[in-house]
C-alpha cells in the first residue's frame, strides 16, 4: 500500500485498510466509491500512480453504459471490456450522451479501431450483439467502419455476414462512405468481397451496390470524381461491366451532368482518362451534352482547363474544332 494507507488519494479521508480497495499492483488503496466514481468516468488507471487498474478491481465498481464506451475508446483490454458488459448483461447497450447519438458498443468499436473487442465479443456466441442496428441517423456500425477501420469493416462482413449495402438518412452505403473519406482499404475489401462467391446461391457472387445513389442523387463514381479519389474510380470503372456501373450516366434529368463532364469540371485529366477507357464508346462520351447543351469539352473551355480540353481534343479533332468554331 501506499505510505499513507489509512487516506484515500482521492478524497484524502480516513480508509481502513481492511475494506479499501488495492487498485492496481503497487496496492493503492481507495474507499469502493471513490474508485467507483473514477473508473466511470472512463479512467482506467490508478489515480495515485497510473499503473493499469486491476481486473478483480473493475469487477467490484457498479457498471453503467457510459464506463463500458469509456473502456473501448481508452484502449482497455477486450477481456475486461467483455467482463463488464457480462456484468451488465446486455450487449445492446447504446449510449446515453448526446455525442453517442444512440450507437451500439459494436459501433463504439469500429469507430476506434477496435477488431479484437468485436472478435473477442464474437467468441461468446451471443445472439444480443447488435452487428447491424442502426444509430438516430441510420448509420450501422458497417458505415462506422467505412469511415475508421477496414479491419473491423472485414469482421462485419466475413465474419458477422452483415449487409454490405444499408444506407444512413441520406441514403449513402458504406461504400460511398468509404470513398468520400478517402479510406482505400474499406474500398479494396468491399470490391475484393462483391466479387467472393456467396454459399447460399449457385456461383453468384456477393452483392455490393456500386450504383446506388444518396438521397441527393449522385452515384459513387460522382463522388469519387469530386473528392478526386482516383483509386475509387479506377475500381469502378475497372468493373463496370461486371458491377452495372454507367460511365455515361448523367446526374439527373434537370442537369443530365456526365461523369465526363464532372471530371471537365473539376480539372481532372487522369479521371477522365479512366472513364473514356471504361466507356463502351469514346465518341459518343465526349459528344454527350448536359441540360445547357455543352459537351465536357466545353465545359473544360469554359472554366480555362486548358490541359484537359487538350487532352479531351486529343480523343477527337474534328468535334474540336467544330466546338472552338462555334
Amino acid at each position: 500500500m501506499q505510505d499513507s494507507h489509512d487516506e484515500c488519494p482521492i478524497c484524502f479521508e480516513a480508509v481502513d485498510p481492511i475494506d479499501a480497495v488495492l487498485a492496481c499492483d503497487a496496492e493503492h488503496a481507495y474507499h469502493r466509491d471513490c474508485l467507483g466514481a473514477w473508473v466511470q468516468e472512463g479512467k482506467l488507471g490508478c489515480p495515485y500512480c497510473r499503473q493499469p487498474l486491476k481486473s478483480n478491481v473493475l469487477k467490484m465498481v457498479p457498471i453503467n453504459r457510459s464506463w463500458i464506451f469509456n473502456m473501448i475508446q481508452n484502449g482497455a483490454p477486450a477481456d475486461d471490456i467483455v467482463a463488464a458488459l457480462l456484468q451488465l448483461d446486455d450487449f445492446s447497450v447504446r449510449g446515453d450522451c448526446a455525442s453517442h447519438n444512440g450507437t451500439t458498443i459494436i459501433h463504439c468499436a469500429c469507430g476506434v479501431d477496435r477488431p479484437d473487442v468485436l472478435e473477442k465479443i464474437w467468441s461468446l456466441g451471443r445472439t444480443d450483439v447488435p452487428y447491424t442496428e442502426e444509430s438516430r441517423d441510420g448509420i450501422t456500425p458497417l458505415h462506422t467502419a467505412a469511415c475508421c477501420s477496414a479491419r473491423c469493416a472485414g469482421f462485419l462482413l466475413y465474419r458477422a455476414g452483415v449487409d454490405p449495402n444499408p444506407t444512413n438518412r441520406f441514403g449513402q452505403t458504406p461504400l460511398r462512405i468509404a470513398i468520400s473519406h478517402g479510406n482505400y482499404n474499406v474500398i479494396q475489401l468491399l470490391d475484393d468481397y462483391s466479387q467472393q462467391i456467396d454459399p447460399g446461391t449457385s456461383g453468384a457472387r456477393k452483392f455490393v451496390d456500386f450504383r446506388k445513389r444518396c438521397s441527393l442523387g449522385s452515384s459513387p463514381l460522382e463522388a469519387a470524381i469530386s473528392s478526386n479519389n482516383l483509386f475509387a474510380v479506377h475500381i469502378l470503372c475497372a468493373r463496370a461491366a461486371e458491377t452495372g456501373v454507367d460511365v455515361d450516366e448523367p446526374n439527373t434529368p434537370a442537369n443530365r451532368i456526365t461523369p465526363l463532364m464532372r471530371a471537365a469540371l473539376f480539372n481532372r485529366v487522369e479521371i477522365a482518362k479512366l472513364i473514356l477507357a471504361a466507356a463502351p464508346c469514346w465518341q459518343s462520351t465526349l459528344e454527350a451534352t448536359d441540360a445547357a447543351g455543352r459537351t465536357a469539352l466545353r465545359c473544360a473551355l469554359e472554366y480555362g482547363y486548358v490541359d484537359f480540353a487538350n487532352f479531351l481534343a486529343n480523343y477527337n479533332a474534328e468535334l474540336t474544332e467544330v466546338i472552338l468554331t462555334d
